[in-house]
């Protein structure tokens, strides 16, 4: 099956899902990552997703391949890219693939990849994919892992507040909603849980350009929000 060579970038491999991204083309894209881990004598790899509707049949087909081609599969889950490193980087191979289509609208999606402590260009998995290489036939298998609890811990190490503090969480149905409320209460900020859903107004993940209409509805639920605690100051980001 040939590929889009136009979604292997500088950094990443990224493409429209599923004209130039789909559950067959990334399988290309495993063989061909199979055969640098090879190389490079990787024999397990961490992988992750973030929240695009397309994510999860992506990840499945991608390590389905992995582990066909002989390499272990530390499944994640649905993480944010930092915490898909920290996994990485607490491997033996310190080696990880987040599929992810980044800041991109959500028909978007993509692989990011750091293989033995180093970062990856889909320009170099691009090459690989129509060379030479015999896969040797290795057993292999598929573990699922939750390490959020432990990114937390790592966190909190490194990070200390004087003051309590209140702290207003909106992830927009992004990766980040899964760990930043648990990791705030436990550097010790105040979070209301049940005002964030209610102010988490975004009606489905990655939303196209197109964000005035939501923006404006977000920004009235906010200025309400900070009206009805009496809060002062706020960072948006």
């Amino acid at each position: 099956m040939s590929v889009d060579r136009t979604i292997f970038r500088e950094y990443d491999i990224r493409g429209v899902y599923p004209s130039d991204l789909n559950e067959k083309s990334i399988e290309v894209i495993a063989d061909a990552i199979s055969k640098k881990c090879f190389k490079e004598n990787i024999r397990s790899v961490v992988v992750g997703r973030d929240g695009r509707n397309s994510g999860q049949s992506l990840l499945k087909a991608f390590s389905d391949r992995l582990i066909k081609n002989g390499i272990n599969v530390k499944n994640i889950g649905l993480v944010t890219s930092p915490i898909l490193y920290f996994a990485a980087k607490k491997e033996v191979n310190k080696s990880g693939i987040m599929i992810t289509g980044s800041h991109n609208p959500k028909n978007y999606n993509g692989l990011k990849m750091i293989l033995n402590d180093e970062p990856v260009s889909g320009k170099e998995i691009f090459n690989l994919i129509n060379e030479e290489i015999k896969l040797p036939l290795l057993n292999a298998k598929s573990e699922e892992i939750d390490i959020i609890d432990e990114y937390i811990d790592e966190v909190c190490k490194n990070i200390f507040i004087k003051t309590r503090i209140r702290v207003v969480l909106d992830s927009g149905n992004g990766a980040a909603g899964c760990v930043a409320p648990k990791l705030f209460k436990k550097l010790g900020c105040d979070i209301d849980q049940d005002k964030i859903s209610k102010i988490n107004s975004m009606e489905s993940p990655f939303l196209d350009n197109e964000l005035d209409n939501y923006l404006k509805k977000d920004l009235k639920l906010w200025a309400k929000f900070f009206e009805d605690n009496d809060i002062d100051e706020c960072i948006l980001a």
